[in-house]
């Protein structure tokens, strides 16, 4: 049976995520031929029982019949239904009743739902939270990317000279305890004489690995959310480069890790190196009520388990008021408004929503993403259905499902996979959600995306994967593959992301191989160029910034996939073969790009082209060489 559904709210047309408050109306075609008698709709708020609604049948149009049904405003939260239609005339000659079936549709499916369709009812966005849709962020591990010569370590701790072949720390055993307590030199200082650099990729934002006061070359132990840390320069280093920043054009996104701190800060400061009483050293320290003892000093709740990050209890109203009262006013007077939040699963949702109101109250146009590897709008962590987009808590969030797709695509194949995760995601997510996303093929925690799409393995000892490198075959390869990888996230909807040095065809396994010094003067010269040149497209044509997306086919060999507005469309065509594939207009079956008659594009082996068409101006090839 072709069963199709449409979301009405106020006049729009939504996909499964319509603003709280408003009257919802779901209409439903199906083909006459179909024999549908009668239809109703299953459905509960998440959580409640299932409650059968009958639908109105309202129209016919050929071959297709419409039934309908208007629901009373919902308020902010998750709803899930399926259909239930009655098939057939009169009973049967054996005297049988019609028969009854049930409809799945919409986007990706909750399992705790019985896999029915999610409707999200959301409250309406702050108003900083559509700034990053269709933007580029620059993701920089600080210690990493470049030093400015005013370099400095703190006592213990050890400079590495070798920034171009130097390794990154690493344990002798996967998984085991690493002192992280040898530092490259990368400064904010540096970061801001390479602003030009990061300009010319397309970038308007930088998102900075955590840069608060620390012991370890990663800061996600922090010391002190109050100070930048000396060895990235210090409060004015930051102040600095966010003047420079903004004289170009880019913002700052800081990372805030407020789940844990490290066990040598001011609030927990079990070495006893800092001024004050700390949690660890005494029931009357005014931190202690932030942690977990279960038996006081040495028996206390970690960040997965590990002591050197004890966790810091979230809901407590002192930590609220310490994170909205100080740290938020502080760094927004600096310029510095935007946040990633680390492991929001960890963080309650008195929290988040003290986070959201503060954010708002000091930097209204300042946005919150959120660090969730999967779905985000039904997320449920720790035996609790999380609400971050349906309350507003995060714009948005970092995209691992875009990142799994993609790679499993390139590497595999995998079409179906690819559009049940892109088309599910867009369902589920509230517009500005989705058009805000975090797309990004490589991050701190992931191993590079040139090694993932060169085929190296991730199952070796430490020491074989801290020297291990591609072949140059598979490097050849994975270069074109990781070119074609940026294309293909980079249609999709939400902002850009770039790991600092994917950029220019670095290597590395996962964490800490992934976090090597960037390697100036040594870049891939074409893979550069391609994501200038991406970075120079997405700025010019609006529909990256907020266009509907289609996937108009998709094998796996080839695929076709379409952002459109009512005047534009960008299609970008993707080959998993190894041969030069010609795409002719009349394969495309969009409308718009219907009009470039005769018109053809070749795309190379393992490659990827886009074709612009606008009404006005007819069809463009957006060259890459």
């Amino acid at each position: 049976m072709n069963a199709r559904q449409r979301i009405d709210c106020g006049g729009y047309e939504y996909a499964g995520a319509v603003p709280a408050g408003k009257r919802v109306k779901i209409t439903l075609s199906l083909d006459r031929a179909a024999g549908v008698v009668s239809a109703a709709i299953r459905f509960a708020r998440d959580k409640e029982s299932f409650r059968t609604i009958p639908m109105k049948w309202s129209d016919l149009d050929r071959e297709t019949e419409f039934w309908t049904l208007e629901l009373t405003p919902l308020a902010e939260g998750l709803y899930f239904y399926d259909f239930e239609l009655t098939v057939g005339i009169s009973p049967g000659a054996d005297g049988s009743a019609p028969e009854m079936t049930r409809v799945y549709l919409g986007g990706a499916r909750d399992p705790e739902a019985g896999g029915k369709c999610q409707l999200t009812a959301y409250r309406l966005p702050s108003p900083g939270a559509n700034k990053l849709a269709g933007k580029m962020i620059y993701h920089i591990f600080v210690d990493r990317f470049f030093r400015s010569g005013r370099e400095s370590v703190r006592p213990g701790a050890t400079l590495d000279p070798d920034w171009d072949n130097g390794v990154p720390q690493y344990a002798k055993q996967r998984g085991g305890a690493v002192a992280n307590d040898v530092f490259f030199g990368g400064d904010l200082w540096g970061i801001a004489e390479k602003l030009d650099y990061i300009s010319s990729l397309g970038a308007d934002y930088i998102f900075l690995s955590p840069i608060f006061e620390a012991a370890s070359n990663h800061k996600y132990d922090t010391g002190n959310y109050l100070a930048v840390d000396p060895s990235f320069g210090g409060d004015e280093s930051l102040r600095h480069l966010s003047r420079e920043a903004a004289r170009r054009g880019v913002g700052l996104i800081l990372d805030g890790v407020f789940a844990h701190s490290g066990d040598d800060s001011v609030y927990f400061n079990k070495y006893g190196r800092y001024p004050g009483i700390g949690a660890y050293q005494s029931q009357d320290s005014p931190y202690y009520s932030w942690y977990d003892f279960s038996r006081f000093p040495n028996d206390y709740a970690c960040w997965w388990g590990i002591p050197i990050l004890p966790k810091i209890k979230s809901a407590e109203l002192s930590y609220r008021r310490f994170v909205c009262e100080k740290v938020i006013p502080k760094w927004s007077a600096f310029g510095a408004a935007n946040w990633r939040l680390d492991v929001p699963d960890e963080l309650s949702d008195e929290f988040l929503d003290d986070f959201r109101r503060a954010l708002d109250l000091n930097s209204p146009e300042g946005f919150i993403i959120g660090e969730v590897w999967e779905d985000a709008s039904n997320k449920t962590a720790y035996g609790k259905r999380r609400r971050y987009l349906s309350s507003g808590q995060l714009d948005s969030v970092m995209n691992y499902p875009f990142r799994d797709a993609v790679i499993s695509y390139l590497l595999h194949g995998d079409a179906s996979f690819f559009r049940r995760t892109v088309e599910g995601i867009l369902w589920n997510y509230p517009p500005h959600a989705a058009n805000s996303q975090m797309n990004f093929l490589g991050t701190h925690d992931t191993p590079r995306i040139m090694t993932v799409l060169g085929g190296a393995r991730e199952d070796a000892p430490n020491k074989v994967l801290a020297a291990e490198r591609l072949s140059p075959d598979d490097r050849r390869r994975a270069l074109r593959l990781t070119e074609t990888a940026f294309m293909l996230i980079g249609i999709l909807p939400g902002a850009l992301s770039v790991f600092y040095g994917d950029e220019v065809g670095m290597e590395g396994h996962g964490d800490p191989f992934c976090r090597r010094p960037f390697p100036w003067g040594r870049e891939n010269a074409r893979l550069l160029g391609a994501i200038r040149r991406l970075g120079e497209i997405r700025r010019t044509h609006r529909v990256f910034a907020d266009g509907d997306l289609a996937i108009v086919s998709i094998d796996e060999n080839f695929a076709l996939i379409e952002r459109r507005t009512r005047g534009e469309c960008v299609l970008c065509a993707v080959n998993r073969t190894n041969e030069a594939h010609t795409l002719l207009a009349s394969e495309t079956g969009t409308e718009l790009f219907s009009g470039a008659v005769g018109r053809k594009t070749t795309v190379a082996p393992l490659g990827a082209a886009y074709v612009a068409y606008d009404r006005a101006l007819g069809a463009d090839e957006l060259k890459w060489e």
